[in-house]
């Protein structure tokens, strides 16, 4: 469900993606199952590793909230630590 969107010239939006968001986060928990499942002698670095990726998603998710729920942030926050790529568009060009 992703494929076609990367073929897009024009911006696409986060409601091109929600379709596949059940279906990405099962292939994700079925993954983290597998790992833990294979890493049988290891389990506790299996646990530890999910926990860290866990906790990274968390912390992303808390960070990018604000736009993705169109919260008002400071134009410094979005430039700062938001926006890593100089095609990402998170501010409106004309208002600053």
């Amino acid at each position: 469900q992703y494929m076609p969107w990367f073929l897009v010239k024009r911006a696409a939006f986060i409601y091109h993606y929600f379709p596949s968001v059940p279906f990405v986060t099962m292939m994700v928990a079925y993954s983290m199952y597998q790992f833990a499942n294979q890493r049988r002698g290891n389990v506790k670095k299996a646990r530890t590793a999910i926990y860290c990726y866990v906790a990274l998603v968390i912390g992303l998710f808390a960070m990018f909230y604000p736009v993705l729920s169109g919260m008002a942030i400071s134009s410094e926050y979005a430039v700062k630590y938001l926006k890593w790529f100089e095609t990402w568009v998170l501010l409106d060009t004309w208002s600053c």
